[in-house]
C-alpha cells in the first residue's frame, strides 16, 4: 500500500495510489492533490473489504465446468434431464476451463457456427436454452454473453 508522487512532463503531479488486499493489488493514478489521493486510497480499500471491487468478484467467478457440473446436480429432477446433460456436454467441450466472464458473446458465435456444421438450427437453439437469465432453469448466469444472444438462429 502506499501514494507515489511522479511529476507529469506538463509540470503537474500525479500520484500513483496502490492498494493490496488478500492478495490482490489495485492501482490508480490520481492527478490531483495528495488529499485526493488518499481519498482514492481510503476508497478503494474499503470497496476491497466490502466486496464491492471487481477483483474480488472474479474470484467468485467459476468456470463453466464446475458451474456446469453443479447445474446437472440441480435439475436432476427435469423431464428433459437426459437433453440437459447433452447440452452441457456440447457446451463443456467448446468453453472447457473458461471463466463464465470470459465468455463473450463472439465466443457464442463461434459455438453456434461450429454446431450448424453438424445440427439443425432447432438443436442448437434447444441446446442454448439455458442461456436464459430468468426462472429456475437458467443455467448460464446474467453475464453480456448471455443477454445478447438470446435470439434465435
Amino acid at each position: 500500500m502506499g501514494i507515489r508522487a511522479s511529476k507529469l512532463t506538463s509540470g503537474k503531479i500525479a500520484y500513483d495510489v496502490e492498494v493490496q488486499y488478500n492478495k490482490e493489488r489495485v492501482k490508480r493514478t490520481v492527478r490531483g492533490t495528495l488529499a485526493q489521493a488518499r481519498r482514492v486510497e481510503a476508497r478503494i480499500l474499503q470497496e476491497l473489504v466490502a466486496g464491492k471491487f471487481d477483483l474480488l468478484r472474479q474470484k467468485q467467478n467459476p468456470k463453466l465446468n464446475a458451474y456446469a457440473a453443479a447445474y446437472a446436480q440441480s435439475v436432476t429432477w427435469q423431464k428433459s434431464y437426459d437433453r440437459t446433460l447433452h447440452s452441457l456436454a456440447h457446451l463443456k467441450q467448446h468453453f472447457g476451463d473458461q471463466k463464465l466472464s470470459e465468455i463473450t458473446v463472439q465466443n457464442f458465435i463461434n459455438y453456434r457456427t461450429n454446431r450448424l456444421k453438424s445440427v439443425k438450427p432447432a438443436t442448437v437453439n434447444r441446446g442454448l436454452r439455458h442461456r436464459s437469465t430468468s426462472g429456475a432453469s437458467s443455467f448460464l448466469p446474467a453475464t453480456p454473453a448471455c443477454a445478447k444472444t438470446k435470439s434465435s438462429i
